[in-house]
């Protein structure tokens, strides 16, 4: 499931690529990996450890992904920058350091939430869809 994720997180996170400021150009792929690290890793938790997967665990091991998903894509944009400053001196355009990583984790909950109102009516169900239809597929087997 993390492969087909990854796929929707790609697309999703290329809108993005115009924003105004910089660093959204790595966005497409920062999404793409949160969404397969996430989506394999609910998949693991709520379907693979049960003998036959069902379409309900499924779904929710894909809307778990999805809401998992956008917080972890500004997450590791977040760590971008902190590895461009720590290596690179990189600053903001204000010549400020990025946030801490440790107070990232929370820090992030501003831009995760706004993606879940501009993006997240199309992640979450999709989310839903991928993991119901492909433990159906799989149960069929």
């Amino acid at each position: 499931m993390g492969v087909l994720c990854a796929f929707i997180g790609v697309l999703v996170g290329a809108q993005f690529m115009d924003s105004p400021g910089e660093g959204w150009q790595s966005f497409p792929l920062l999404a793409g990996l949160s969404a397969f690290a996430s989506g394999t890793l609910c998949w693991l938790v709520f379907v693979a450890r049960h003998l036959h997967p069902s379409i309900v665990r499924g779904a929710l091991a894909g809307v778990s992904a999805a809401l998992i998903a956008h917080h972890g894509s500004f997450y590791l944009m977040l760590a971008e920058q902190n590895i461009s400053y720590w290596v690179y001196g990189t600053v903001s355009s204000l010549g400020e350091a990025p946030l801490d990583l440790v107070g990232g984790i929370v820090g992030v909950a501003p831009l995760t939430f706004f993606s879940y109102l501009f993006v997240g009516w199309f992640t979450i169900p999709a989310g839903a869809a991928i993991g119901g239809l492909y433990a159906r597929h799989l149960s069929k087997r």
